[in-house]
This record gives structure tokens, sequence and C-alpha cells, in this order.
């Protein structure tokens, strides 16, 4: 066993390659449970990531502190990895969650996820939910603007 052991581990030492980290990223709060649930990057290599936030979380270029249990957010970094914007996706007391994110030929951003109650996501833009948890597809623009957003869902 040991020398099947030492086999296979040296087959792997020998066939991986190192990789070249460009940066890292970090953002939250001390104590509390922050996800990020998606990432893309744009035609000018800037990152841009999506998740959920619970209470007060700092991203080196702004800090969420919604009033919600849980907040959804965007947020963009350069290429470089320093961050350029964070934006909220909140609703009053109840959850906003933003799951995906993709980025079209374009760089407009588009935005997945859920929420229950009256959902803000900046620059004027609001959904109402029908019932309990609606789904939502926003678009926001490369300076972290909501131009629209959509709402799918039922009333039970």
């Amino acid at each position: 066993m040991r020398i099947l052991f030492t086999a296979v581990a040296f087959t792997l030492l020998c066939t991986l390659h190192a990789q070249q980290w460009n940066w890292a990223a970090d953002a939250g709060g001390g104590g509390n449970t922050d996800f990020c649930y998606g990432i893309a990057t744009d035609s000018q290599g800037s990152a841009y990531w999506v998740g959920t936030v619970s209470g007060s979380a700092d991203f080196g270029c702004g800090t969420l502190a919604p009033g919600s249990t849980i907040a959804g957010f965007v947020a963009k970094a350069d290429a470089n990895g320093v961050c350029q914007w964070v934006r909220g996706i909140t609703v009053g007391f109840n959850d906003a969650w933003a799951y995906g994110i993709a980025i079209d030929a374009q760089d407009r951003i588009y935005v997945t996820g859920s929420y229950d109650g009256n959902a803000d996501f900046g620059n004027g833009i609001t959904l109402n939910s029908m019932g309990s948890d609606d789904i939502f597809l926003a678009r926001y623009d490369v300076d972290g603007n909501c131009i629209w957003a959509r709402r799918a869902g039922s009333s039970g």
C-alpha cells in the first residue's frame, strides 16, 4: 500500500502545474453569513460578482448595511482586483438573493435572483413581489447603475 501511495503521489507531483494568482479579493463582515454565488468578466478584464450578505459587509469600495435580514449584491473589481463599486438589492425587512450573473458582448450585465417583498435595485428601480418569493432579472451598466428589472412569480 505504501508503494502505491508513493507512486500516486510521485505521479501527481510530476504532472501538476503551478498556478499563478493574479489577485484575490474578499468582502463581508465579522460574524455574518455572506456568500458569493456567481462571477463573470467583461471585455476589459473586470470581474463582477453577485451574492448575499447578512448584516453589514465591507467590500473595500463601499459598505452594504441592509435593513433586511439578507440582501443581494452586485460588485465590480477592475482587472487588477481593485474594487470599483458595490450595489445592493434590498427588501425592507425581508430577504433578497442574487444568484447568477452574465455579461454580453456589449458589456451589459444581467443579474438573476429572488426576493420577498418590495425590492430596491437602486437608480429608482423597484419591484413588488406578488406573494412570497418571486424571481428577478435585472440589467446593470458597467458603472453599476440598474437600467431595468423584471419579475416573475405567482400570488401563491
